[in-house]
């Protein structure tokens, strides 16, 4: 789904190790740097609420009790400012029991 999506959920799944993952695709260049933390922070907050209102355990019931990632899909390598804005996200994604992180996939233009 992209980016743009902010409401939605982009991809959820249990990692062979155990964890939950819940994937965030974030599709777009870092040309239009505002709009685009705009509406990476307005996912992140989806994503905050499924894991803060126990929709997760809901929609499904295969993770209860397992370790939650959220990991932030990139299809360009972020800049300094952004990078900053993703870090800040840490802490708050810790705070409702989740890892957070992010990586970079090369994507065609």
């Amino acid at each position: 789904m992209p980016l743009a999506d902010t409401d939605k959920i982009d991809y959820t799944g249990i990692a062979p190790n155990g964890t939950c993952v819940l994937t965030l695709a974030d599709d777009r260049d870092w040309s239009a740097l505002a709009e685009h933390l705009n509406l990476l922070g307005a996912k992140l907050a989806t994503y905050r609420h499924f894991l803060a209102s126990g929709e997760l355990q809901r929609a499904y019931p295969g993770a209860r009790g397992k370790p939650v990632e959220v990991i932030v899909a990139l299809r360009a390598a972020p800049p300094a400012e952004a990078l900053d804005v993703l870090q800040e996200h840490i802490a708050d994604f810790q705070a409702l029991g989740a890892a957070f992180s992010w990586r970079v996939f090369d994507m065609p233009p």
